[in-house]
């Protein structure tokens, strides 16, 4: 009897580090709803393919027959080639596009790009500038460096998906920490599930930062014997070796440790910075509102 391969009916996409997961995590806990652990790359240049697609609906099949399926790679959203290839494969479904201030989100990805050797251990300030005036040697030492700051322009992505035929359902960081439950229940009934589900999701750890040098170089040295790094320092991956992935493991186990013991707050942003950062975004922003309703007040403030 062959197997029944199901595709992706809805996609999660959106920023960097603006609790996607969160919603990965109560749309999973939804009755009606299943959904892959972790992210599904699949329709990005390295991974995309009909060997890779065919994995993916198998992989898929396992869900209930009365449960809708979907995958999350927030990456999608500013990826121009995705829209086009969503389209092309699984038609116009639902997409989910979870949002942040793009000021505090260029903020939170680059101590993340820090942590997993994306970018050098030096003060933000001075990398931030360096990216912000597009120094050629940096950027040519640090490939993922444009990233920070291209990733937060979030409407170039949203119109790219909604010239491809999709609608997209918006979700703002700022929605979910004021009142998630509503967020959620939106989130339901866009994807024709029962709205009135309420998830029990526990007490959920967000990845954490590491802003103190002696746990973000513990953290490093983690990522390094971790992962394995593409030749352009460009993607990782996890190491085969269990040894190695073992001690990955306790690595991290110490980096927060100390990280308890140690003042590992982030540093503040100065306001000339913050400044260059709100201009550098603020005709996105200003977009976002006219064009696809957002209404947060990013780039007034940093917090």
């Amino acid at each position: 009897m062959s197997m029944k391969l199901r595709k992706p009916e809805f996609v999660v996409i959106g920023a960097q580090k603006a609790a996607s997961t969160f919603v990965q995590v109560s749309l999973n806990a939804h009755p009606e709803i299943h959904m892959p652990s972790g992210e599904t790359p699949i329709f990005e240049d390295e991974h995309y393919g009909m060997a890779g697609l065919q994995s993916l609906y198998e992989s898929l099949s396992a869900a209930g027959p009365r449960q809708k399926v979907g995958i999350k790679r927030p990456d999608y959203l500013l990826d121009p080639r995705v829209p086009e290839r969503m389209r092309r494969e699984l038609g116009t479904i639902p997409t989910v596009a979870v949002l942040r201030d793009p000021v505090v989100r260029a903020v939170s990805a680059y101590w993340h790009y820090v942590r997993d050797r994306f970018l050098p251990s030096m003060p933000m300030a001075r990398g931030m500038r360096l990216i912000l005036a597009g120094d050629e040697e940096f950027m040519r030492h640090w490939p993922r460096a444009e990233e920070i700051l291209r990733y937060g322009l979030y409407s170039d992505g949203l119109s790219r998906f909604q010239v491809a035929g999709f609608n997209t359902h918006l979700l703002t960081m700022d929605q979910i920490k004021r009142d998630s439950a509503e967020a959620l229940r939106s989130l339901y009934a866009y994807l024709g599930v029962d709205a009135s589900f309420v998830p029990d999701l526990g007490k959920r750890v967000p990845q954490r930062v590491y802003y103190h040098r002696l746990p973000r170089s513990l953290a490093r040295v983690q990522s390094l014997v971790q992962y394995e790094y593409a030749e352009d320092r460009r993607r990782l991956w996890s190491t085969s070796s269990r040894f190695r992935r073992l001690g990955g493991v306790g690595l991290g186990a110490l980096a927060s440790g100390v990280a308890d013991l140690v003042d590992n707050r982030p540093p503040d942003l100065d306001e000339e910075l913050h400044e260059q950062l709100r201009s550098y975004y603020a005709s996105d922003v200003s977009k976002l509102r006219a064009e696809f309703g957002v209404q947060e007040s990013w780039t007034v403030g940093f917090n």
